[in-house]
């Protein structure tokens, strides 16, 4: 039985390189091999009856290349020096949807900053991070500049949260204050809907931190890290609320693949449309407004080249579908059965399928069809057809 690991790195590169280590270890496993131009390594088990447990010590120390030095446009004068592991970009083996115990250990400058999508802590020259069985594509990584980064506290919920700002705009005391206060709120709506607290042990999202970054960058969640953009002007707290969001509506929760038909209704359409309930629960924004918006910028694609179906999202590439179409479509059936049970539906889709390997669009309208049936068939219509 072969099965493959994939990884960010070019091994043809490296694989004679003195900084590149790679040991393997297991049970139940004949051999592997590494496939440099498929960037994967294949493991062959002696026996299909009996699980292979792997284990891999992993050298790698190439991180100048990985760095990437102020905006694009003004590289000779950075505002922040910043990499993130991302999308195709993992400097580490790993199997998508499966569980792991990873160990890391960093060797930075004292320039240097290091933080997580799992705790890390420092000890003498080195940044360790240990978590028991993660999500293996889960794990991301960010090396901050110290000469442009300070790190600050805020408290959220009675937890204090490391917040990294670029000193060339730091937040405002009333920000920090505004910021805190709404998402100790979309934290507890979001505990209220789900059932599970986003300080959650059982999926080993134990701390908050949050990074603000140059306006290049976009919104984006990393489990125990939430990343903003952020200029002399920009800011806004409820874009964090949908990063928020994801701890619960999200790649890391909902395994769902990149590929998979609806795989971005499941993992953005849904989360956009539930920060505008957590609006319209909490009063602390016009979330009417905000779906009038998305209503028109549907409007605007729709009967055109650009307008697709929502199981048709495999990929997240097509803003105006995933981003507008899709809350549209919610909020139609929203109207007809009650908000409050467009929110049951799915918080108990979360519910039955949080963590489960093999999620499928079906899925969703199958808890649907349970809670509503009388809707379940057309809303499969509306999200199959353009």
């Amino acid at each position: 039985m072969q099965f493959g690991m994939r990884s960010g790195l070019d091994f043809a590169e490296h694989d004679t390189d003195s900084t590149f280590l790679l040991s393997v270890f297991g049970d139940n496993l004949q051999s592997y091999t590494i496939l440099s131009d498929e960037r994967q390594i294949a493991f062959v088990r002696n026996s299909n009856e009996q699980a292979a447990h792997i284990r891999m010590e992993y050298g790698y120390s190439n991180i100048v290349t990985a760095f990437r030095f102020g905006k694009p446009l003004n590289a000779n004068n950075p505002t922040a020096d910043i990499w993130e592991t991302s999308a195709e970009e993992f400097y580490y083996p790993f199997i998508a949807n499966t569980h792991m115990d990873i160990r890391a250990e960093f060797v930075a400058p004292d320039s240097v900053e290091v933080i997580a999508s799992y705790p890390v802590h420092r000890q003498g020259d080195s940044y360790i991070c240990e978590a028991k069985n993660i999500i293996s594509h889960s794990l991301h990584f960010a090396y901050l500049n110290k000469k442009h980064y300070i790190v600050d506290t805020i408290g959220i919920c009675g937890k204090k949260v490391p917040l990294y700002q670029m000193k060339k705009r730091l937040l405002s005391d009333s920000e920090k204050a505004d910021m805190a206060n709404v998402l100790c709120r979309a934290a507890e709506y979001f505990e209220s809907v789900f059932g599970d607290s986003y300080w959650s042990e059982k999926h080993g999202v134990s701390v908050m931190s949050i990074l603000f970054e140059p306006t290049f960058y976009g919104l984006r969640q990393n489990v125990n890290f939430m990343s903003s953009p952020i200029d002399d002007s920009t800011y806004y707290a409820f874009g964090l609320v949908h990063e928020m969001g994801h701890r619960w509506l999200g790649e890391y929760n909902l395994l769902i693949a990149d590929g998979q038909l609806g795989a971005y209704f499941i993992k953005e359409s849904l989360n956009v449309f539930m920060r505008m309930m957590f609006g319209r629960a909490t009063g602390l924004y016009d979330w009417q407004q905000e779906m009038q918006k998305r209503r028109k910028s549907y409007d605007e694609i729709k009967g055109t080249k650009r307008d697709c179906a929502l199981i048709d999202m495999r990929y997240n590439s097509n803003f105006d579908v995933v981003y507008s179409k899709g809350p549209v479509i919610l909020d139609d059936f929203a109207q007809r059965i009650g908000y409050d049970e467009m929110v049951r539906i799915i918080g108990e889709f979360y519910r039955r399928y949080d963590q489960k390997i093999g999620l499928r669009y079906e899925d969703f309208i199958s808890t649907v069809a349970d809670l509503h049936p009388e809707i379940a068939d057309e809303l499969d219509r509306r999200l199959r057809s353009i």
